[in-house]
């Protein structure tokens, strides 16, 4: 793993990798998501897409940078490009979970996504098919059901299946990333990191 930081580098932010991401929030905590780097080339920034799910009442067609997988309610399933992640304003903090194999990338992005498709969107799909959330898990505000909640469950499938290995429960991994990234009130994080 990636040693802490509150603030990604381009050195930190590597070609063929799969990262856990945490970035300014729009609502709470800090927005959560799956970063998987594509391979890296001379002269340019690292690039990769961004897997995640965000709380809105549409699709918002001018912001046209993501495709839409799956939607439930005002929460769907995302993915958009990341031109240069390292660069990005929004991100806090990166923990590397997997490697791509470069000669197979292609191949292995388009299975992470068919996984990720698979992956409930919105609490009661989530409850339907992987059962009730526990006691604090989902924000009420945002219909009981948060990003924490999917990119938990997206990191449980991916570790299933031997795309990533955690060596913990997803829930426990999440949480010491989130530590690792800012042990104090996220809100320093986000201020600190307003500056850079």
């Amino acid at each position: 793993m990636i040693p802490p930081s509150r603030t990604p580098g381009s050195a930190e932010i590597v070609g063929n990798t799969i990262y856990l991401t945490f970035n300014r929030p729009e609502v709470d905590n800090c927005h959560r998501g799956i970063l998987c780097t594509n391979p890296s080339t001379p002269n340019n920034p690292i690039s990769g897409i961004l897997f995640h799910v965000e709380y809105d009442t549409e699709a918002d067609p001018s912001k046209n940078n993501f495709t839409e997988h799956a939607r439930a309610g005002k929460w769907s399933f995302r993915e958009r490009p990341s031109r240069n992640p390292a660069a990005a304003q929004s991100l806090l903090y990166v923990q590397k979970i997997g490697e791509i194999d470069p000669y197979k990338h292609g191949e292995v992005l388009d299975g992470i996504r068919e996984i990720l498709k698979g992956v409930p969107v919105g609490r009661e799909n989530r409850e339907v098919v992987l059962g009730k959330l526990r006691e604090g898990e989902g924000n009420e505000v945002l219909e009981g059901y948060d990003c924490v909640v999917w990119t938990v469950d997206a990191l449980r499938v991916l570790d299933e299946r031997g795309i990533v290995r955690l060596s913990k429960d997803p829930a426990v991994f999440m949480a010491e990333a989130r530590q690792s990234a800012w042990p104090g009130d996220i809100a320093e994080l986000v201020t600190q990191s307003s500056g850079r």
